[in-house]
């Protein structure tokens, strides 16, 4: 699913943010449009014996193999994003819908309390969505850095 351009103009002038609205176990998040490379409701996943335990699998996405996490709890649906080591699936419960925002409905995230991955907040029907970061998500995760062999040291399989 291609979404587009992540920003337009209100008629007013006023630049829109868009961002992608899915809910998990946990509540409701946001990720910015630019982020996500498409959502699927038919994901097979090839499982990993002995993987980290966050990671739900492998998807087979156009010919690459995409590690698949699951950090919000079990889901119905997978957005594939793009951040952290580049692309990669996750696992949510639905996605809500294409949210357009103005900067007035947007907001920074509470300095205390909150999760790393989160950078801001969007209010959505009073209450507030936290917004999360490709990036910061896919790190939050723990997973060790791959770390570049040097010569005549064999590369970690």
């Amino acid at each position: 699913m291609w979404i587009g351009i992540a920003w337009r103009q209100t008629g007013y002038g006023e630049p829109v943010k868009k961002l992608v609205v899915f809910r998990t176990s946990t509540g409701e998040f946001a990720i910015p449009v630019e982020s996500v490379r498409e959502v699927r409701s038919d994901a097979a996943l090839a499982t990993i014996p002995g993987a980290h335990p966050a990671v739900a699998g492998l998807l087979d996405w156009k010919g690459e193999a995409l590690t698949v996490i699951e950090i919000f709890g079990p889901g119905r649906q997978l957005i594939v994003i793009e951040g952290g080591p580049g692309a990669y699936g996750l696992i949510v419960e639905e996605v809500l819908e294409l949210a357009h925002r103005s900067d007035r409905e947007l907001g920074r995230a509470p300095a205390e309390g909150s999760a790393n991955y989160v950078t801001g907040v969007m209010r959505s029907e009073g209450h507030m969505v936290p917004i999360v970061d490709a990036g910061l998500l896919w790190s939050s995760v723990g997973f060790e850095p791959e770390i570049e062999a040097g010569e005549g040291v064999p590369a970690a399989i």
